[in-house]
C-alpha cells in the first residue's frame, strides 16, 4: 500500500462523527427538531455576545505619503492572464491557511 492511500485510510477511520441533540432546557423541555435546536443556540449566543458600538470606530492613520499622481487608481484585470495563472496551480498540493486547495 502506498503512503498516500494509507494516510487517507487512517484519516477516514479517525474522523469524529458527533451530532447535536436532543437538547433539554432549564424547564425540562426536550427539543429534537433541528430548527428548534438552532433557535435555542441562536438565542443563547445572541445573549452572551456584546453589541458593537459603531459610533466609536478608530480612524486609521494615513501612511501614504506620495502625491496624487503616485496613487494607484486604475487596475486592469485580464481574464486570460488570470486563467493562465490558475491553470498552472498544482491540484496535488495541500490546502493553504484558509483551507482552499489549488
Amino acid at each position: 500500500m502506498d503512503r498516500k492511500s494509507f494516510y487517507a485510510y487512517v484519516r477516514s477511520c479517525s474522523r469524529s462523527r458527533s451530532s447535536v441533540g436532543p437538547q433539554v432546557d432549564d424547564q425540562g423541555d426536550t427539543d429534537v427538531l433541528p430548527q428548534d435546536m438552532a433557535e435555542k443556540f441562536n438565542n443563547y449566543f445572541a445573549s452572551v455576545f456584546t453589541v458593537v458600538k459603531l459610533d466609536n470606530i478608530p480612524v486609521a492613520d494615513r501612511i501614504f505619503n506620495g502625491s496624487e499622481a503616485d496613487k494607484l487608481l486604475d487596475i486592469s484585470v485580464d481574464e486570460t492572464v488570470v486563467r493562465k495563472k490558475l491553470d498552472r496551480l498544482r491540484s496535488d498540493k495541500a490546502a493553504g491557511a484558509y483551507d482552499l486547495s489549488p
